[in-house]
């Protein structure tokens, strides 16, 4: 937002730009000063006095002041009597000096300078025709206003109250105590009986005015000035008046060529399959959630975003329809989105304007096209489909002192609030105030008001404290922080993901597919929220792969997401090898390890996941949950990768003690001899079962197939560690459970190995 000092003094006196801006970066709009115009030197105002064309070429006598020189130009707007910018010989534009030149043996002595030359616009459209008022010889860096102070303020998203030069007037009033003086000249239109239905709940109220018999053409100087200070090109005097509005007051206005619509204005949704040519010439195709302003047969423009192209103003314009509304900035945001339009107006809108000021600006620009389009102001038409109702709320003295730590004054407090245009009423114990209506959608509580006290008196003048709170001994190993640390310490990397998710990749898994859909997702196919971490480290893996990276271990740790419920998810995916010296590769057991530096509690199961190898792959449980799984992934791109998933479980906030016996354990080494296809962690699980807390551990130590058993068949040798806490363990007790045991194995086909 460029705001130039000329313009602002109109509202509030700034004696120092350089303390203003300092003041307002504190404030929380970082603001920095620029110097309007290029570097120009010995540019005067001429006038020409006649033109003869010479091998389609323009060949003016031109009048400085105290000399008649000849200039030569291509531009087709020039006329006898028109006042220009002329550069003689000698002058300079940003360091370039200028010569006289010669064109076909014609001598020109100068230059003859369009708005783009000067650095005011970016768009080369002939010569700039200045007022006809404007005295010739007249310096043109002065005469244009070159090297005034213009304050470039950073607006951030919740202040579109200073999207204009009279909500920074009212900032810097506040923070400087200076006076607003907001004295609009606002001349009444009569009402008329105009056409105007609001069918779409995104408008609020809609103001309609007609305005016949203008005169559109370029701007005045003046206009053209302001614009060009505030960073806007100039189109034609009624169109920059609207501009010139909306960057004084804030309030975007939209102006209809009459003759060029129906007799009936409507807003309302758009239908699917309508489109729009707009003012960028471009053709948008619409549907139900774009709102627009139509007449009796189409769309004319899309509301608060930009106007249709056939309605435009140009100069053969003679009757003008002009808008003013209200709009909710969540259909101007989502039709910007949309469309993919951005545009002065649909930036304000989205931010939320002045919700009382769509008449008042209406009259102001009515007022300005009378005077400088000559036309006649028929009348203006408001139609409010709904007031939105006042915000009222009362700061507590308690609250204001418990956030501030400072001394709850009513007076001043009440006093800043009026100068930010916040009414307000000293009260017993605190204030009542009202949400003012330019700060309609940021003010939303008593809170918010601490922070406009608090920032208007300026942060630095309080004073800072430590903080009060005690603080509370926490179990540091508890911590996802410190669990990413773990994993990253024995040779894992964190990836991180997006939360989105395609369904297709679900099905193709066979994991339960997710269900909470993304209104607005960053890509239409990846539109839920996921269930699983598995399918997003897949995507990386196999990016990896494509890349040529084969040897990889990461890990992720992130939200997932059910119907109504959030959990915190771990997931691991391993390939290739762990190291390359010795080489090692990345197994089943290397997941289960990690698994269990996780938490020690968890233990294992049977799964029958059908993207896992069907006899590598297993449960992850804790208590009587199953909380995720693990095996080896089936895949033609992922081959050997191992991945494992499960809900990081809770742990006790108290630290959980565990008796150790002081009496010796009794070990027993087993051989067991079993189908091929028995699944070894099936038997551990029976075996600690049977000895429930007197199995201290259970090792898997050898592992046989061959000559000596049978071909369907294999032996594995298992050593039991059996200790008791209140005693010690004798032979003849363990030699009993240990015939128990081989009697439970039998069931399940398992038997003693014998020699």
């Amino acid at each position: 937002m460029f705001v130039p000092v000329s313009i602002l003094n109109e509202f509030v006196e700034v004696k120092d730009p350089q303390y203003v801006a300092e003041r307002l970066s504190i404030s929380g709009t970082e603001t920095s000063l620029r110097t309007f115009g290029i570097d120009a030197k010995g540019v005067k105002v001429g006038e020409i006095l006649s033109i003869q064309k010479a091998q389609n070429l323009n060949l003016c006598k031109v009048f400085v002041g105290d000399s008649t020189v000849d200039i030569i130009t291509s531009a087709s707007n020039v006329y006898v009597g028109a006042k220009v910018p002329v550069a003689l010989k000698g002058a300079s534009l940003n360091g370039k000096l200028i010569e006289e030149k010669s064109f076909n043996g014609i001598l020109s002595q100068g230059m003859m300078l369009s708005a783009s030359e000067l650095g005011l616009d970016d768009v080369e459209d002939g010569i700039l025709i200045l007022d006809d008022d404007v005295e010739v010889g007249a310096d043109v860096v002065n005469l244009l206003d070159f090297g005034e102070t213009i304050l470039e303020c950073e607006i951030t998203p919740n202040r579109g109250d200073l999207l204009s030069v009279l909500g920074v007037a009212r900032e810097i009033s506040a923070i400087t105590d200076e006076y607003l003086a907001f004295n609009i000249d606002l001349k009444e239109a009569p009402e008329i009986d105009l056409d105007i239905a609001i069918e779409s709940y995104g408008c609020y109220k809609y103001v309609g005015a007609l305005i016949k018999n203008t005169f559109v053409k370029g701007s005045k100087l003046w206009l053209k000035k302001a614009l060009w200070k505030m960073g806007l090109k100039t189109i034609s005097n009624v169109v920059d008046i609207t501009n010139y509005t909306m960057m004084l007051l804030g309030q975007p206005l939209h102006a209809f060529d009459k003759d060029k619509i129906g007799d009936k204005i409507l807003i309302r949704q758009a239908r699917k399959g309508e489109k729009l040519t707009a003012l960028d010439k471009k053709d948008y195709e619409l549907d139900e959630s774009i709102m627009v302003i139509a007449d009796n047969r189409n769309p004319i423009a899309l509301a608060g975003v930009i106007g249709g192209l056939h309605s435009a103003i140009s100069y053969d314009t003679k009757n003008i329809f002009l808008e003013s509304a209200l709009f909710d900035p969540v259909f101007i945001r989502k039709a910007s989105k949309n469309l993919k339009i951005s545009t002065d107006a649909s930036y304000r809108f989205e931010r939320g304007v002045d919700i009382n000021m769509a008449f008042k600006a209406s009259l102001f620009a009515l007022n300005l096209i009378e005077k400088e389009a000559g036309g006649m102001v028929v009348g203006c038409k408001e139609v409010v489909r709904e007031e939105l109702p006042p915000k009222k709320f009362f700061l507590p003295m308690n609250d204001y002192v418990r956030y501030t730590a400072t001394a709850f004054d009513k007076e001043k407090i009440s006093y800043i609030a009026s100068k930010l245009g916040i009414s307000n009423k000293p009260m017993r114990c605190g204030i009542e105030f009202e949400t003012p209506s330019h700060r309609y959608y940021d003010i939303d509580s008593h809170v918010d008001l601490i922070e406009e006290i608090v920032r208007v008196i300026d942060f630095n003048n309080f004073e800072p404290q430590p903080l009060s709170l005690i603080p509370k001994p926490t179990d540091a190993k508890n911590t996802l922080f410190e669990l990413k640390k773990k994993l990253t310490a024995i040779g894992l990397k964190e990836v991180i993901n997006l939360s989105f998710d395609r369904i297709e990749d679900y099905e193709v898994l066979g994991l339960e597919a997710p269900s909470i859909e993304v209104k607005n997702p960053i890509l239409p196919s990846f539109r839920f929220l996921r269930r699983y971490i598995t399918p997003s480290m897949i995507r990386i893996a196999e990016q990896n792969i494509k890349k040529h990276i084969y040897d990889f271990a990461i890990f992720e740790i992130s939200d997932v997401f059910k119907e109504d419920t959030l959990s915190t998810h771990i997931c691991i995916l391993l390939r290739g090898f762990k190291r390359i010296y010795p080489k090692t590769k990345w197994t089943l057991h290397h997941v289960k390890e990690i698994v269990k530096t996780i938490n020690k509690e968890i233990f294992f199961g049977f799964s029958e996941y059908q993207f896992l190898h069907p006899y590598q792959q297993g449960s992850i449980k804790f208590g009587d949950k199953v909380i995720g799984f693990f095996g080896l992934l089936k895949s033609d791109i992922l081959q050997d990768a191992l991945i494992c998933e499960f809900e990081i479980p809770p742990r006790d906030a108290k630290q959980k003690i565990k008796d150790v016996s002081k009496y010796p354990p009794v070990v027993r080494d087993v051989s067991l001899i079993m189908d091929i296809d028995f699944d070894v962690q099936k038997l551990i699980l029976i075996i600690r079962d049977f000895f429930g807390s007197m199995l201290e551990d259970v090792v898997l130590f050898d592992f046989y197939k061959g000559e000596q058993i049978e071909e369907d068949k294999k032996s594995v040798g298992i050593r039991l560690s059996l200790r008791a806490l209140d005693r010690s363990l004798e032979d003849e007790e363990v030699n009993v459970l240990m015939e128990k045991l081989l009697e439970r194995l039998k069931d399940v086909g398992v038997k003693l190995r014998v020699v």
